[in-house]
Parts: structure tokens; C-alpha cells; sequence
């Protein structure tokens, strides 16, 4: 009722695997499991927004940053664009909506096998989709835009920039009334359950929802924040699932009053890129040192082994026959 800028949800089970009619199939998981969702919490809450508050909300944009992709809520954003099954349907909201998410890509295998980095924009452009409006080129569409972080190891680091210079400034041109937030905690480095991908930490949640704030600032936007995933409970109140909660509703509950700017992010990719320059010239100047060094040793060892035989030279030439009756005559000393 707009009293209220930002709310969290504490729902169990997460919803985002949950489809239009259930599992959503791929090429990794042609069973179209459910990833222990039932119902797809997000979509139901912006279908509610769109309809319900239609006067207030426009423009629903679904943000998701559970480290498994949300391929339910990817179907369910889909399934607004008018389209047959059996029979023709078609729904009001299919330009109200965008998703946006950055997770687990599908060079590993990974539930649930889905999430690479695409821009569904850029493919209709390819299939030369009609016009959404006078002067507007893009289809109708909802716009659904995912970026696959690489498996294997952390990204901590690619996470952020993804958000960042990716994500958040397409959020910003979409100007949305409402943010979704699909809330997965299991990106976290010590989620042991899901191989600690990505492995962000609870202050990496508080600076991703302090930028989404920043955004809804912006847009004079309200946000609702609905919990997915997340396994490491152990330890309870101390547990990463716990803390990653904390400080993710502690920014929810007491935002800043900044907006989101360009100009922000454009001085962190500065700092960013003098921090490389930097790493990148010591690392030059240690491997300069390192060969000078061992240039060093070798030309000493050399001149070593020149003044070895140098010296042997110096000996002179050996009287064997001399050298034999020495040792004979030592010989019969000791026997006699």
C-alpha cells in the first residue's frame, strides 16, 4: 500500500525452478525437475502487482541472484507474450516485465544445466520480431537478460562487475515501479552443498542490495525481496545462510538515501583497471629481478669454473717418472 519501501519474504520452499506448468526441461535436465519449488513466488507476486495494483505498478522488473538459474521464473517471464499451446492466450503484461539474473553458467554440470549469458533482446532482433510501438524497435517481449558466471572456482570479483556494468544499468533504463528480487543465499563461499560457486560472502549480498536500493531510489521504485535458495544452516544464527539474511535485510530495512549514477560505477572500473596497471607492473618488475638474478648466478658460476681450471692449468706438467720413484722408494721405506 506504499507504505513501506522494501520488504523481505521468509518463505520455504523457493519458488524459481517452478515453470508455467511446472518443471522446466533442458538439454542437461530433459526430466524438468522442480529443484524443490512448488510454486514460482516471484511470478505469482508480479502477476498479483500487474494486476491487482495496476493503477501504481507498471513495470515489474525480477532480479535473481540465487547461484542456480532461474529457469522457472526465465519461463514464466516468457509465457506473458501471447502464444498458443493448445489453444491461443495471450496476457496484458508482456512489455510490464523484465528478468534479470547472474549465476552458476553451464560449462559445468550444474543444476539445472541452464543460465548461460544471454540477452533475449538479442535474440529477437535476430528473428526480426515486429515493432512494440511507433519509434520502438524492439518486440513486445518481456526482456529477460542472464549472465553464466564460470564453474570451478570463485568469481567473486566477475560477480560484482556483472551486476555492476551489466545488469544494473539495463535496470536503470527500464525504470521499473516494482523490483522482485529472487533472494538465493547459495552463491555463499562455505554453501559446501552447491561446491561453494562463486563464493561471495555476506558483505558481497550487502553491497549488491545497497546498489539495488541506490537503483530504487532512482526509479522511485519499491522492492520486495523473496527468499530462494540457501543450505548452510549449520550453526544457526551464525550460520552463512543466517548472516547473509542479516545483512541483506539490514540494507532492505535502513537504505541510504543515495541514487544509483554512472558516474559511481565508472569510478570503481578507474580504480579497478589502476589496480591492475599496478599488480601488472610489479609483477613485470619481479620477473625482471628474478632473471636478473639468475643471470647473476650464472655468469658467476661460469667465472668459477674459469678460475677451477685456470688453476689446474697452473700446475704445470706432471713427471710421472719422478712421481713413481717416490712412491717406490716410500714403499720400501715401510717394508724395511
Amino acid at each position: 500500500r506504499g507504505k513501506a519501501r522494501a520488504a523481505f519474504c521468509a518463505v520455504r520452499p523457493p519458488g524459481h525452478h517452478a515453470g508455467p506448468s511446472g518443471g522446466v526441461g533442458s538439454d542437461r535436465d530433459p526430466v524438468a525437475t522442480t529443484g524443490f519449488c512448488l510454486i514460482n513466488n516471484v511470478a505469482v507476486a508480479a502477476a498479483y502487482a500487474l494486476s491487482v495494483h495496476r493503477e501504481l505498478v507498471r513495470k515489474v522488473a525480477i532480479l535473481d541472484f540465487d547461484v542456480h538459474h532461474g529457469n522457472g521464473t526465465e519461463a514464466c517471464v516468457g509465457a506473458t507474450v501471447p502464444g498458443l499451446r493448445t489453444v491461443p492466450f495471450a496476457t496484458p503484461f508482456s512489455e510490464g516485465v523484465q528478468g534479470f539474473g547472474v549465476e552458476e553458467g553451464p560449462d559445468t554440470v550444474f543444476y539445472p544445466g541452464s543460465g548461460g549469458t544471454s540477452d533475449s533482446l538479442d535474440l529477437v532482433d535476430r528473428a526480426g520480431a515486429g515493432s512494440a510501438g511507433p519509434g520502438d524497435e524492439r518486440s513486445a517481449a518481456p526482456r529477460v537478460i542472464d549472465v553464466g558466471i564460470p564453474g570451478g572456482r570463485p568469481h567473486v570479483a566477475l560477480w560484482r562487475r556483472s551486476w555492476r556494468d551489466k545488469i544494473l544499468p539495463e535496470l536503470v533504463s527500464f525504470d521499473p515501479d516494482l523490483i522482485l528480487i529472487s533472494a538465493g543465499f547459495d552463491a555463499h563461499r562455505k554453501d559446501v552443498m552447491n561446491h561453494c560457486h562463486i563464493g561471495v560472502t555476506e558483505r558481497d549480498y550487502e553491497w549488491l542490495t545497497e546498489h539495488i536500493m541506490q537503483v530504487a531510489n532512482r526509479c522511485k521504485s519499491h522492492v520486495v525481496s523473496i527468499l530462494e535458495g540457501g543450505y548452510r544452516v549449520q550453526g544457526g544464527f551464525a550460520s552463512a545462510l543466517a548472516r547473509s539474511v542479516a545483512a541483506h535485510v539490514q540494507v532492505l530495512a535502513h537504505p541510504s538515501r543515495k541514487c544509483w549514477n554512472e558516474e559511481d560505477g565508472q569510478k570503481e572500473r578507474d580504480l579497478e583497471a589502476a589496480q591492475r596497471a599496478e599488480a601488472a607492473k610489479k609483477r613485470a618488475e619481479a620477473e625482471a629481478a628474478l632473471a636478473a638474478q639468475e643471470a647473476a648466478l650464472e655468469a658467476g658460476g661460469e667465472a668459477e669454473a674459469g678460475d677451477r681450471k685456470r688453476r689446474r692449468r697452473g700446475g704445470g706438467a706432471v713427471d710421472y717418472l719422478a712421481l713413481n720413484a717416490k712412491l717406490d722408494a716410500e714403499n720400501k721405506a715401510q717394508t724395511s
